[in-house]
């Protein structure tokens, strides 16, 4: 039986802590078929083990798209995307888990409901491995009695409510086709993408955790390293929408001036990464791209000190 809902778990050395996420899918009270679509990026520890003793214990739903050699977070995620099935897709990395038995129904009974919907998400709690500390989050954005935000293109910064773990979207609001040619593909991306065939919809209701530690995919870079991949998703979508968005200019925008600041306070610029970014920008410069003058100045500066010292 095709499943309605594929659940798609992106997995990378989480021995630690996939059991639980794993349990917390299968553990959903639903008549809904569901399957959970999980990329392992060739993990290093016993991850493919722990895959391996799911998957033959639940073979009906669960599938593993096994890699014998690192792919790299944004490939595994564009094939595992291509691979799931249902018409409406849930996520839930590896190291991250769900805490209502209720939420696949909930979040599959509003899209169904709802046409113009392109994804729903929710509020999450946090939990701080290290400090092994749980610290609600999201219920600051509504007023008392409201049960939903609605989130639109042009609002998707205003804040930014969207929580991975959190997400089930309509897999026909998407081309993936499309999606996975893109060179720079986030889950920022993902949504931006979402966004531009329907509204989405940040629900009042707390029903996963995302768990910050050292080893995640993105929590565990350091911050100039996760400037320069928003940056960088920045520029790529600004390349999406042709420039033609207001709000994905101003993201880029700023996501550049941070990334330049903190590349200029270092002792010890990162010169790879500067030009690494250059290439994206200068194929962009004075097309798409909006610049203010002192942004454009600093970039040039940094670009010529990162050329005389790579050569």
């Amino acid at each position: 039986m095709k499943p309605v809902i594929s659940v798609m778990m992106l997995a990378y050395n989480h021995q630690s802590f996939i059991r639980e996420a794993l349990d917390s899918i299968l553990m959903q009270i639903t008549d809904l078929p569901y399957e959970i679509v999980i990329g392992d990026d060739a993990s290093q520890d016993n991850t493919p083990i722990i895959l391996e003793e799911y998957r033959e214990k639940y073979p009906d739903i669960i599938r593993v798209i096994s890699h014998s050699k690192n792919i790299g977070a944004m490939n595994n995620h564009k094939q595992t995307m291509q691979a799931c099935r249902g018409e409406y897709i849930a996520i839930c990395e590896g190291d991250d888990y769900w805490s209502d038995r209720h939420k696949l129904n909930k979040q599959h009974a509003l899209l169904d409901s709802v046409p113009e919907l392109s994804f729903v998400c929710h509020r999450v709690d946090y939990y701080y491995q290290k400090e092994k500390r749980m610290e609600p989050w999201g219920a600051e954005y509504f007023t008392p009695g409201q049960q939903y935000r609605k989130i639109t293109l042009d609002t998707l910064f205003e804040p930014y409510l969207v929580r991975t773990v959190s997400v089930m979207y309509r897999a026909s609001a998407i081309n993936n086709d499309v999606a996975v040619n893109q060179d720079f593909f986030k889950d920022l991306f993902l949504f931006a993408m979402l966004l531009a065939n329907g509204e989405a919809w940040f629900v009042n209701d707390n029903m996963a955790v995302y768990r910050i530690h050292d080893q995640g995919i993105w929590s565990g870079q350091g911050s100039v390293r996760n400037l320069y991949s928003n940056a960088m998703t920045g520029i790529h979508l600004n390349r999406y929408f042709k420039g033609e968005n207001a709000t994905i200019n101003l993201y880029t925008y700023h996501q550049l001036k941070n990334l330049f600041a903190a590349l200029e306070k270092e002792t010890s610029p990162n010169y790879r990464m500067i030009d690494e970014i250059s290439r994206p920008l200068l194929q962009h410069f004075g097309h798409h791209l909006r610049w203010n003058k002192k942004l454009k100045h600093r970039w040039i500066w940094l670009r010529s000190k990162a050329a005389l010292m790579l050569r």
